[in-house]
């Protein structure tokens, strides 16, 4: 579809700055299109949706300090009527827009995080629900809860105790009381809206995977969908489950396949409550809360929805429904019937809201419009709402200054013509072409001039997925141009526009010629075994070098022409408990070629001509990152845009200093770039808005020191020189030698910094890393006491985190361990109070598909001995006892990563010389239970990372003997647990024996 807007003359910058918005799966929709669509067929469609269409003016209201312009209004998230109609509220990435219901035109602007919404029933407030950008469960740094606007004033009431972030949200009847459930889910908070005073009351434990349940609040029941089919009710007042409406679901049968995958996609209340609207994967359905009456099924699914939304007409008697196959059904739900279908979005419909009247049905899509339609006609009101697209992956400006280009993740290219004030919005066959791989989003990327659009797609001509091509797209009209063999990924044009990269498998790039068609393919010996997976790619500004940056944080530099490796920088880090540490996620080189700045997740550090620079590194935050880069034209300044963070961050290379943080208003900066003419900085991001800088006035506004702002550290102290491969001799040696010096002082600040930084004790894995590395540098440090000295030093710094002590004890006797000094390293486990590694004895794995294991005894749980000679059958065969894999010695007892569904047990004997009480300290990833001498003494039902700690057991310990058996159920993810010993101080006794049965044989 092709629309023509005027935008309205900008705006001066508004003076509110707003928050991250959080990018889900569940909001990345992806279109329907029947398999058996052939590739000229597919050309039509594209060709088909490009009809003209007017978009109406909308102003750029709230725009961050120091910007300019906004291009776009956010992505479309919650829309709701006001209770007389004459407003729609739309929640979008940047804030909620309210519009005129009748005509679709703009009123105002609440700016900042924007989550679900509920208007009060006299229409006098809408309450936001508030997101996390990064947690699902509202518990990180960028949480922002629930706000209550009084809508005529236009600002929120100032009340102290709001709710935390809401996964839902409803009013009484009354109005006098805002109801919520928290995004935790497990408590509900009632505010009352006179007084400001806020009660909660908790829901009882249930099994699964709560952050991907779905809810329906009513003022006395809330209904749950949960993530393996189930439906139940719970009481509000009580926090007891009430009945449950439908088990946990058995497999269902797919066009290609079948699964055990049938979450819950939505739940909805009828009006009066009595009926209950469910839609998952395999159906929409409805069913009688008050009695045992079978469901009425709607609609059986013959493709495989991801998304699914529901909405009752204020009587009752219609329910709407919509997904990713791009129409609104209306139902008659006494019969069941359908009643008319709505066709006319371009991609999955994402959200429904029936006017108070019930004559009006509003649908809001990912194609970035909202749409009207009369419900007793069956057609498409006139006007519209458009603007509001999501995600934008790239921006370049299109063969001059004054022509901005955008792509969003779903191939959506507008052209924003800043002279003449015209918008262009074109679909893409990566638009239509998405059903073929739910949730896929392919890489996306510009040429330098903005005229192409690189793509990774499927090849429409083939009955395989696995067969791919790297598509080139003509961005002024949305037309293929050509379609090369291969897929394609961390994609990235040549200067002159005539090649691109892109890595082509793990550990091998591949070049696509453009004009001649011709492809060069350059395998990589360093990662034939998989060990190296290539993470970023980079053309020099000559276009005769490609630098290429790996998950293992090494930077190797090619020949293009030639297509072999000329130097290499870095060294591959080794995986470590399955994970990598700092991987590179993007480079950048300077205009002139002379610097190349290199970002991982954990840093960012120039190679190059150093002589000329102050700059010498950017240690990043904990769980923030530099995603996109540019150097200014005139090699001066390094722009960071973040993810995990607002920020884009400017630095004066010469100095080293931070010149200003800009805020950019998204929870992530996807792209950076410069207009031709050097005067315009433009940021695209996560929350599906462009940004302008006039860069002489940043420059200039930016000479105060930026003193209020933490999202980067300052600089640090490496010095790291980019030099092509020569001959070692002495001078080199003793340079490099100083180079790794400074280099490891860096890393242990880093490590000291992140270990301090309370965001860090959130996730369990973030310290074990840590500690990781630290090991890491034990095993190959030459000044084995300066290396013991900084551990202690380690725990004088921080003596208020238990945790920090008790690796530091493992970081030190894998040391000695590592330089045979078995006593010393035996001194400092026995300091910790763990049950190590080489204790435990292991049984599994067992199957846990749709939480079964949780309830499941696949051995005598109550039992004080085992026989290892016993087999069992388990998930892959006939298992039994064995000694655990996992060798790390850090207190966790790693069961297996990437591991989905699965139970295992462990079994050891501690033996006490007397009887005595203590503490088992305890937690699991994810569910688990644990039993002592055969009664069970603890189990929860958490489903997030394990951390030291996190749950404390008094127990009594017999004099002997005493079995200690542990069950972890495990979702997706990660794998493990800790479990320690000691009294009441949390001190370890150091008379305790821990052995498992193979020792006592």
């Amino acid at each position: 579809m092709q629309e023509i807007a005027r935008l309205k003359p900008i705006a001066p910058p508004g003076s509110k700055p707003f928050m991250p918005w959080a990018i889900t799966t569940s909001m990345i929709a992806i279109v329907f299109l029947m398999l058996s669509v052939g590739s000229q067929h597919f050309v039509a469609l594209v060709a088909a949706a490009q009809t003209a269409e007017t978009v109406e003016n909308y102003p750029q209201w709230e725009l961050p300090q120091k910007a300019k312009a906004r291009l776009g209004k956010g992505g479309v998230g919650d829309i709701q009527f006001s209770p007389d109609g004459s407003l729609l509220a739309v929640g979008s990435s940047i804030g909620i827009w309210l519009y005129d219901a009748k005509t679709g035109k703009e009123i105002s602007l609440f700016a900042g995080q924007s989550g679900y919404l509920e208007f009060s029933p006299d229409g006098r407030f809408l309450a936001n629900s508030g997101v996390d950008s990064f947690s699902a469960l509202g518990d990180s740094r960028w949480k922002k809860g629930v706000e209550l606007w009084e809508i005529t004033a236009g600002h929120k009431m100032p009340f102290q105790d709001m709710p935390p972030v809401a996964a839902a949200l409803r009013f009484s009847e009354d109005g006098r009381t805002l109801i919520s459930l928290n995004a935790s889910r497990d408590t509900i908070n009632r505010l009352n809206i006179e007084t400001g005073s806020r009660t909660e009351n908790k829901l009882g434990e249930r099994l699964g995977y709560v952050h991907l349940e779905t809810y329906a609040l009513m003022e006395d029941k809330i209904a749950i969908g949960m993530f393996d089919g189930g439906i139940e009710l719970w009481d509000m007042e009580t926090g007891e489950k009430l009945s449950t409406l439908r088990e946990d679901t058995e497999e269902i049968q797919l066009p290609n396949r079948v699964t055990h995958d049938n979450r819950v996609l939505a739940v909805e209340f009828s009006p009066d409550g009595t009926l209950l609207a469910t839609g998952d994967r395999d159906s929409i359905n409805l069913w009688n809360t008050t009695g045992d009456a079978a469901p009425i099924t709607l609609q059986k699914h013959i493709s495989y929805p991801d998304e699914c939304v529901l909405a009752f007409s204020p009587d009752g008697k219609k329910l709407a429904s919509g997904s990713n196959d791009k129409t609104v059904q209306l139902w008659d739900t006494t019969t069941g019937k359908l009643l008319t279908t709505f066709a006319g979005h371009l991609s999955s419909v994402d959200q429904l809201a029936f006017s108070p009247d019930g004559t009006t049905l509003a649908s809001g899509s990912s194609d970035g419009t909202i749409r009207f339609w009369n419900i007793k006609t069956g057609t498409s009101l006139q006007h519209s709402i458009t603007g509001h697209l999501w995600w934008l992956r790239d921006v370049s400006f299109f063969k001059d200054s004054f022509t901005i280009v955008s792509v969003a993740y779903n191939g959506v290219i507008t052209l924003w013509n800043l002279e003449t004030s015209e918008k262009t919005t074109l679909q893409t066959l990566t638009t239509l072409e998405g059903t073929r791989r739910p949730n896929w989003m392919p890489d996306l990327a510009f040429s330098p001039d903005g005229t192409k659009l690189a793509c990774s797609g499927i090849d429409n001509n083939s009955s395989k997925w696995s067969d791919y091509v790297l598509r080139l797209t003509d961005v002024s009209t949305g037309r293929e141009l050509a379609a090369f063999p291969g897929p394609g990924s961390e994609l990235v044009f040549s200067p002159d526009g005539k090649t691109i990269a892109g890595r082509y498998s793990n550990n091998s790039i591949r070049l696509w010629h453009t004009e001649t068609g011709k492809i060069l393919d350059i395998p990589n010996d360093e990662g034939e075994n998989g060990e190296l997976i290539i993470r970023a790619l980079v053309f020099s500004p000559d276009g005769k070098k490609l630098v290429s940056g790996s998950m293992g944080g090494y930077v190797q530099m090619w020949d293009v022409e030639a297509g072999v490796e000329l130097s290499s920088f870095f060294e591959e880090e080794p995986v470590v408990d399955h994970h990598y540490q700092d991987p590179i996620v993007n480079m950048t080189f300077s205009p002139d070629g002379s610097l190349l700045a290199v970002g991982t997740v954990q840093q960012l550090r120039l190679l190059g001509n150093l002589k000329k620079t102050g700059f010498k590194g950017v240690p990043y935050d904990p769980e923030v990152w530099g995603e996109a880069l540019v150097f200014s034209p005139d090699n001066s300044v390094l722009v960071i845009g973040f993810t995990g963070s607002s920020d884009i961050a400017l630095w004066d290379l010469k100095t080293g200093n931070k010149i200003t943080t800009l805020d950019g208003g998204t929870v992530s900066i996807e792209a950076l770039t410069f207009s031709p003419d050097g005067k315009t900085l433009v940021s695209a991001g996560a929350d599906g808005t462009v940004l302008l800088w006039d860069w002489d006035e940043v420059l200039a506004s930016g000479q105060e020191a930026d003193k209020n702002r933490a999202s980067v550290a300052q600089a640090s102290e490496a010095v790291l020189k980019f030099a092509e491969r020569i001959a070692e001799n002495a001078a080199n040696a003793r340079y490099i030698a100083t180079v790794e010096q400074i280099y490891h002082e860096n890393r242990w600040k880093n490590i000291f910094e992140e270990l301090n930084d309370p965001a860090t004790a959130m996730f369990g894995y973030v310290e074990r890393e840590l500690f990781a590395q630290i090991s890491q540098i034990g095993k190959t440090v030459d000044g084995k006491a300066d290396y013991v000295e900084r551990l202690h030093k380690l725990m004088d710094t921080i003596p208020d985190k238990p945790s920090v002590h008790l690796n530091t004890h493992f970081a030190l006797a894998e040391f000695y361990r590592n330089n045979d000094m078995p006593d010393k390293a035996e001194m400092h486990i026995r300091k910790t109070g763990f049950i190590t590694e080489d204790a435990w004895l292991t049984l599994g794995p067992f199957d846990n598909i749709s939480g079964i294991g949780y309830d499941t005894a696949y051995i005598p749980e109550d039992a004080t001995q085992i026989d290892t000679t016993k087999k069992y059958d388990g998930i892959d065969g006939q298992i039994r006892w064995q000694k655990i894999k996992d060798d790390t010695l850090n207190g966790y007892i790693g069961l297996g990563d990437d591991v989905d569904w699965q139970v295992a047990y462990a079994f050891a004997i501690v033996t006490s010389p007397d009887e005595r009480e203590v503490q088992l300290r305890f937690d699991s990833d994810d569910q688990g239970t644990v039993w002592l001498n055969g009664e069970q003494i603890f189990t929860h039902l958490k489903t997030f990372t394990a951390k030291i700690d996190n749950y404390i057991i008094p127990v009594t310990l017999k004099q002997g003997a005493n079995s200690i058996l542990v069950k972890v159920c495990e979702e997706i993810g990660g794998w493990g647990f800790y479990l320690r010993i000691t009294d009441t101080d949390g001190n370890p006794f150091e008379d305790l024996k821990i052995s498992h049965p193979a020792d006592d044989n």
